[in-house]
Order: C-alpha cells, then structure tokens, then sequence
C-alpha cells in the first residue's frame, strides 16, 4: 500500500517488480529506497514558488502574452544598456517558451539572448580598449597591456558567439598587449 501511494505513475507489473525488489533488499536499504521515493514524490508535488507579482501560465495563449510582456521588458532594458536584467528577463520568456514547446519563440529568444551578450561584451571591450590607450598615454604600460590583454579575451569571447568579425581585432589587441609587455 505505502508504494501504490509513492508511484502512480507505474502499471501493475512494474509495481510488482518494484515490492519483489524491495523484498530481497534488507530493511536498511528498503527504509532508505522508501525514503527517496517519499522525498522524490514531494519534490514532484511541491508548489511553483512565484515572484511576487509572478502569473499563474495555464493556458498556451497566457503563455504567449507573458512571453510578450518579457520581451517588452527586456527590449526596454535592452535600450537602457541594462545587459543583466535583459539577459535575465529574456531567460525567464525562454523558460517559459520551453515549458509549452514554443519552438519557434525559443529560437527567437535564443538568437535575442546571443546578440544581446554581444553587445554587452562589445561595450566592455571598448571600454577596456579606452582604459588602455588612456594608460599607455601615462606610461603605465602593464595596466595598459593587462587591459589589451582583457579586451582581447573578450573579443575572443564574442568570436564564439558568433561575431565573424572579431578575429582581427583578437590579433590586434593581442598585438597590442604584447607590445606594451615589452615596454615594461
């Protein structure tokens, strides 16, 4: 009776299995068997924790209009230059898409996720590009060549994601970096 509660989910024959098992097993290995299963079913029946102000999906339609809503609010953040709430937003809508097999959502999000991370990384790499020249222009060539070095890494990071156009700007900073390491 104790596993007929635990696994619903089994026919009959599997159930039975499961008792012959259980039966050869000592009461140690039983008790601790019985234990994850009980734990397991819990897990399985436990609530969806919300965010406060989170909606309740159940419904395909609800899905789409709160992956909308997501995408409207990680465009906005998009557009404030707030990279980590747009990267964050953007993963709950792909959760989201995820869980009602939304293909073609997913990919769009998905591709949304990747240029916005090369965007994010470009920013930082020509930042970093800034603090170097401003370093080298005060002699202070190994900040400058550390940060040749960081700016590179990070366009070597964007050629991963994608950007074609970055395996001439991972020589060149690189070149950089080698050059002031030389100058120290």
């Amino acid at each position: 009776q104790k596993i007929s509660g635990l696994v619903i989910n089994l026919t009959q024959e599997e159930k039975q299995k499961l008792l012959n098992d259980l039966a050869q097993m000592g009461p140690v290995e039983r008790e601790a068997y019985l234990v994850s299963l009980t734990e397991q079913r819990k897990i399985i029946s436990a609530p969806i924790e919300e965010k406060p102000g989170a909606s309740l999906i159940n419904s395909l339609k609800g899905a789409k209009k709160e992956i909308k809503n997501l995408k409207k609010i990680a465009k906005q953040a998009r557009k404030d230059k707030d990279y980590t709430k747009t990267l964050n937003v953007s993963q709950n809508a792909v959760k989201i898409a995820s869980n009602w097999e939304l293909t073609g959502e997913l990919e769009q999000l998905n591709e949304y996720i990747r240029s916005t991370k090369i965007e994010d990384l470009g920013t930082k790499m020509k930042s970093l590009e800034k603090e170097a020249k401003l370093a080298a222009k005060e002699e202070k060539y190994n900040e400058a060549a550390q940060k040749y070095k960081m700016s590179s890494k990070i366009a070597s990071e964007i050629f991963k994601l994608g950007g074609t156009d970055m395996t001439k700007e991972v020589k060149r900073l690189s070149n950089k970096s080698k050059e002031y390491e030389k100058l120290i």
